[in-house]
Order: C-alpha cells, then sequence, then structure tokens
C-alpha cells in the first residue's frame, strides 16, 4: 500500500529500515504535494513510484519525465544505546528512476525534496549524529 509518512517514527524504521544497507530507509517526496513516501525493503523505486503516480510501470519507462516531480533520498541510521539510532545521513538524487530509466529533476526540486525530507528526520524522538552526513547529489539534475 502507497502511504505517505509526515516524520521518521519507530513504526516507519521498524518496517522500512533494512533497504540497501542494514541501516538505510528509503523514501522519495513528491514536490508538488511535499508527501513524504518511504519504501519498502523488498521494492525497487521502478515498482513504486508507478504506484505512487497512479501509471504503470511500462508508462514511466516509456516517459520518465511523468516521475520529474518525484525525488529520491536515502537515511542512513546508526544503532545508539541510549536513543535507539541517531540519525548519519541524509543523501538525496540518486536512485534506480535516474540511473536506468533516465528520470531528471530540477535543481530546484532537489533542492525542495532534501528540505522535506530534513524536516521529516528532525521532527523525531531521533537525534542527528554529531558527524551527520547531508548532501544532494546534482548528477541527475535536468540540462
Amino acid at each position: 500500500m502507497v502511504k505517505p509518512a509526515n516524520t521518521l517514527s519507530w513504526a516507519i524504521i521498524n518496517q522500512f529500515i533494512g533497504r540497501k544497507t542494514a541501516y538505510g530507509i528509503g523514501v522519495v517526496v513528491d514536490v508538488k504535494t511535499l508527501e513524504v513516501f518511504p519504501i519498502p525493503v523488498d521494492t525497487e523505486h521502478i515498482k513504486y513510484v508507478p504506484l505512487i503516480l497512479r501509471v504503470s510501470e511500462d508508462d514511466l519507462i516509456e516517459n520518465p519525465a511523468l516521475a520529474e516531480h518525484i525525488i529520491p533520498s536515502i537515511i542512513e541510521l546508526v544503532p545508539d544505546p541510549n536513543v535507539g539510532y541517531l540519525v548519519k545521513s541524509l543523501h538525496t538524487g540518486v536512485s534506480g528512476l535516474e540511473i536506468a530509466y533516465g528520470v531528471r529533476h530540477d535543481r530546484q526540486a532537489l533542492e525542495i525534496a532534501h528540505k522535506r525530507v530534513l524536516e521529516f528526520i528532525k521532527n523525531v524522538e531521533f537525534p542527528i549524529a554529531a558527524d551527520f552526513r547531508n548532501t544532494i547529489s546534482y548528477r541527475y539534475v535536468k540540462k
């Protein structure tokens, strides 16, 4: 089921942790609505994003511009004995949609999505790590 989330919570962590890395959580942001959608651990973006857009996977492959407003981010956590987890890093702008299917984004959309995910992770009980890494990849920006 495709459902946006308001904030990083224990429920989100328990359901979505382990994407690509042991403590990774993948999300996408719809920059038109500012909704944040956690990506299921066993589902690739190319399978999940069409559900958000209500299009077929073939439609998205044929017209990657359909997803130009859907921006991927990876939140990386690290276990902490006091609070459960610390938020270790946030990286925005790269997924299989960009690499394999040619989805491209406006620079401004990447920055809006990144800011929204920062809000998503900062409004929680999980502190930001002292050595927090905060990056945006501009490799797949529209030319």
